[in-house]
């Protein structure tokens, strides 16, 4: 969200969201010169950093607004009542 680019192992939804915001890489969780290397080639390219800059804030907006969650939290909510009016049926 703020533009910065990460640097993640690969853990939980990290790969998902690293992957749809292309705002970072992945990393093996035990692979410390791996690390490194993601990290030296992000010091090293501006070019990469500033895409970063202006493609994180608009994935967060795109993706992570309060309307957009809230559609979803809605939407999630519509999918569990039709399940239990199935179920109850």
């Amino acid at each position: 969200a703020s533009g910065v680019p990460v640097v993640v192992t690969r853990v939980s939804d990290n790969a998902r969201i690293i992957r749809a915001s292309q705002c970072g890489y992945l990393v093996d969780l035990d692979d410390d010169q791996g690390l490194v290397n993601r990290l030296e080639q992000t010091l090293a390219d501006e070019a990469f950093r500033n895409e970063v800059r202006r493609a994180g804030p608009a994935f967060v907006s795109r993706n992570y607004s309060k309307a957009h969650m809230g559609s979803r939290v809605l939407s999630a909510y519509r999918d569990a009542i039709a399940r239990g009016q199935r179920n109850a049926a």
